[in-house]
């Protein structure tokens, strides 16, 4: 199940890099919710309309540490990101700690939520 999981969040993360907005509109349960390190959250819809947008395009995105747990329908993930994207036009390098969750909706796993983290795993 784990292998299962670490193969769809690689997928969300093609994605991303590509903006490929059909995929990620799919790969997103109705009900995500972002929360970055500052607490300022985004559903699913703000989030999409920033990719979008083309406000933020992602350009690499490399993960470490990466821990998977998997219990009653619900996979979590967490993981250190290494990022390279472009905000407004600025290319920004950073590195973020962040928890994922995925749930499992009639079987299928979907992402519900992203959660930064200021400190490490």
């Amino acid at each position: 199940m784990q292998e299962e999981i670490k193969r769809i969040y690689q997928q969300w993360k093609n994605a991303l890099i590509k903006t490929d907005l059909a995929t990620l509109e799919k790969m997103h349960a109705d009900n995500f919710l972002w929360t970055n390190n500052m607490g300022i959250s985004c559903n699913k819809l703000e989030y999409l309309f920033k990719i979008r947008s083309g406000n933020v395009r992602y350009i690499s995105l490399i993960n470490e540490n990466m821990k998977i747990d998997v219990a009653q329908g619900n996979a979590t993930i967490k993981a250190t990101e290494i990022l390279n994207i472009i905000v407004f036009k600025q290319i920004v390098c950073t590195v973020r700690y962040i928890t994922a969750t995925f749930q499992l909706y009639e079987d299928e796993w979907l992402l519900s939520k992203i959660e930064e983290r200021k400190n490490v795993i």
